[in-house]
């Protein structure tokens, strides 16, 4: 090869090296300029941004000893930050020398961050930086371990241009666990490899058959890269972690209903909206009545949301309304109610505390779980962990894998807002039945529980060879 054909190659990989920087740089002034706009908008005076932006703006960390192999764990909300808490806990089980990183785009993460620093001691927990400022966020990590992440870790479909930009540039390769097939998963490798000429190396890690399926479908032409496994999903574990650590409020409720001979049977309805609400009275005054009772967890729980609420069951409930909150246990009910259609003689309880709903479960003997006709269907794990009838609106419930899973095992019902839950209601009088209850089991031993651990193994099968 001749070196004026040499010279002309450097000059074309020059060239497209410096068009490849601009491009990326350009990215990163558009999205803080939209970052300001949004702030300026809709972020002022809320402390989400404060939270982002308090000093130090990044590093509340431990310092790390240097050249460590440390997996990073980025979560957008609470709750996929702790899907991804039960992984990281099998991974400090099965290799102790491994460090760890969080990061969480949500305030609502925070309160799991200072639980997870308690248990992990890792070299970062704190707020995610915003799109536009990952490359400088990376320069921080290499400052204070001495090393850029093994492996980064995220969950479903979370997709910033700029993150698998300084991925795939830094050479470290990214496992989506709980991956989803979803348009913000193939705009944002366009994005990434238009703006930020590559994707990092690609792992999805899926919860059932069907994920694992479109997501081979969508990227087989994509990227010659990605690699797509079926370990389940790893909240089955993170949940019965919790179970397994029952708090007292729940006994203590338990005893009340006992106590007060609330008739059964007892169905939890959680996270609910004042749809879920109206949808379930409609049904309890249809057919022969609901004479169990109903444990409503409203998804706001304040003394307004409470009181309305009073005043909606009075007028279809005839039995009594009780109200528990932390302070103690007060009745919400004036008089016996004019029943509108049919008799109903349940009774009910409003339970304004937080961070008791999967526990509460437990000691029902069915569940409808809110949020179907209204925003998104709250977890529908913890109720099918133990074991009950499970209700839901199914108007929201499409996006969620493991509620089209459960309701294939027939363990989950879902109702559109115009028919009648008065048949299920009826269902539940009875509970499952112990063959119904080894079947639920049985698919849960084979296909959910131990994800986590599945997870981790497949993290060490990717950083062992780096």
């Amino acid at each position: 090869m001749s070196a004026g054909v040499r010279s002309e190659q450097v000059r074309e990989i020059c060239s497209a090296g410096l068009w490849t920087r601009a491009k990326a740089g350009l990215y990163r002034i558009i999205v803080r300029a939209l970052f300001s706009c949004f702030r300026f908008l809709v972020w002022r005076s809320r402390s989400d941004w404060n939270w982002k932006t308090r000093n130090p703006r990044y590093w509340p960390a431990l310092e790390s000893s240097p050249h460590c192999r440390l997996v990073w764990f980025h979560a957008a909300s609470a709750g996929e930050l702790e899907m991804l808490w039960s992984v990281a806990r099998e991974l400090k089980k099965k290799d102790p020398n491994l460090q760890f990183g969080f990061s969480v785009f949500s305030l609502s993460g925070e309160p799991k961050l200072n639980a997870i620093r308690d248990e992990f001691s890792p070299v970062y927990s704190g707020p995610s930086p915003l799109e536009g400022d990952w490359s400088s966020f990376f320069s921080q990590v290499e400052k204070h371990t001495g090393a850029f992440p093994s492996i980064f870790v995220t969950a479903k479909y979370e997709a910033w241009p700029e993150l698998w930009g300084v991925l795939s540039q830094k050479k470290i390769p990214l496992l989506l666990v709980n991956a989803q097939l979803r348009r913000s998963l193939i705009w944002g490798e366009r994005l990434a490899r238009w703006f930020f000429g590559g994707v990092p190396e690609l792992f999805f890690s899926t919860a059932g058959r069907r994920d694992s399926e479109t997501l081979e479908q969508a990227f087989s032409l994509v990227t010659s890269t990605r690699k797509v496994r079926q370990c389940g999903d790893p909240r089955w574990d993170q949940v019965q972690f919790r179970l397994a650590k029952r708090v007292g409020a729940v006994d203590r409720l338990k005893l009340l209903g006992e106590s007060e001979k609330l008739p059964r049977p007892w169905v939890v309805v959680g996270s609910a909206w004042t749809e879920d609400l109206e949808f379930l009275l409609r049904a309890s005054m249809k057919g022969k009545g609901f004479r169990g009772t109903f444990w409503w967890v409203p998804h706001r729980l304040d003394d307004e949301q409470s009181r309305d609420w009073g005043r909606r069951i009075e007028k279809c409930q005839a039995g009594r309304i009780l109200l528990v909150r932390a302070q103690g246990v007060s009745s919400l009910q004036s008089g016996r109610p004019s029943l509108q259609v049919g008799e109903n003689n349940g009774c009910s309880v409003i339970v304004q505390q937080m961070g008791i709903l999967a526990e509460l479960y437990s000691v029902g003997d069915a569940a409808w779980v809110g949020g179907g006709f209204k925003t998104g269907l709250h977890s529908v794990i913890e109720p099918a962990l133990s074991d009950l009838w499970i209700g839901a609106g199914a108007l929201k419930a499409s996006r969620f894998s493991e509620a089209l899973e459960l309701s294939e095992q027939g363990q989950l019902s879902l109702f559109s807002d115009q028919s009648s839950g008065a048949d299920w209601l009826e269902k539940v009088q009875s509970p499952p039945s112990i063959r119904v209850r080894e079947q639920w089991r049985g698919w849960r031993e084979a296909h959910q529980l131990r994800a986590a651990s599945r997870v981790s193994d497949w993290v060490i099968e990717i950083v062992s060879r780096l």
